[in-house]
């Protein structure tokens, strides 16, 4: 199993670079991926994230083409991310 983390991001254009710059520090702890989900925002956030530098392939951005609110950002970030462990798992066998 591996450990990734969920960032749900709405209009968070503002904040998103240091919250991403906090958890990329966790790659040291097994961190494998860093999934924003961009909720429907307005602002720059996704082209933000986009922008990242540095990173590698840590982080991804996952498109929600309107606001659904924390609960539904969750939701399809736990599911890309179980998507791309099993993904990851028919790639190995």
């Amino acid at each position: 199993m591996k450990l990734v983390v969920v960032i749900p991001a709405y209009n968070a254009a503002r904040h998103i670079a240091g919250v991403l710059e906090r958890v990329a520090k966790l790659r040291f702890c097994g961190l494998e991926r860093v999934l924003v989900v961009d909720d429907g925002s307005r602002d720059a956030t996704a082209q933000l994230v986009e922008q990242t530098s540095g990173f590698g392939s840590l982080v991804e951005l996952v498109r929600r083409p309107k606001n659904g609110g924390y609960g539904a950002a969750m939701k399809d970030g736990l599911a890309e991310a179980v998507e791309m462990e099993r993904s990851d798992d028919r790639d190995r066998h």
